[in-house]
């Protein structure tokens, strides 16, 4: 990152509880108050991972995207939504580089903890 400016911090989302938990999680946690802000505030890229195609569910997906849009607002932070279809390690990895984000915000994808410490040994 380079010095004297605002980081790009990307939050992957599913569509689930899980999602909203990340999203949250990371503008309680990684968003500085405002009197610490020398730099700027820092500017979201969220980036909604399906893996169908968007237009066989998006009246489902509207009100998930209402309600990240209002969090993100309640936060008083710049953002920018994608939706993108496809194999969430190839997506993620491609987003992140074409976007030169700094930060990169992933949740557990559904595992809980068990599976997750499972398939780390």
């Amino acid at each position: 990152m380079e010095e004297g400016r605002a980081r790009k911090i990307m939050v992957v989302l599913e569509d689930s509880e899980n999602g909203i938990y990340v999203l949250k999680w990371a503008l309680n946690y990684l968003v500085p108050p405002p009197s610490d802000l020398a730099i700027g505030p820092d500017h979201f890229m969220i980036l909604y991972l399906s893996p169908q195609a968007l237009s066989k569910t998006m009246n489902i997906k509207e009100a998930y995207f209402d309600c990240v849009k209002r969090i993100c607002e309640n936060h008083n932070v710049t953002y920018e939504m994608k939706a993108m279809v496809g194999e969430a390690k190839l997506v993620i990895c491609e987003a992140a580089k074409k976007l030169e984000v700094d930060l990169l915000v992933i949740g557990n994808h559904d595992y809980g903890r068990l599976k997750s410490i499972k398939n780390a040994f």
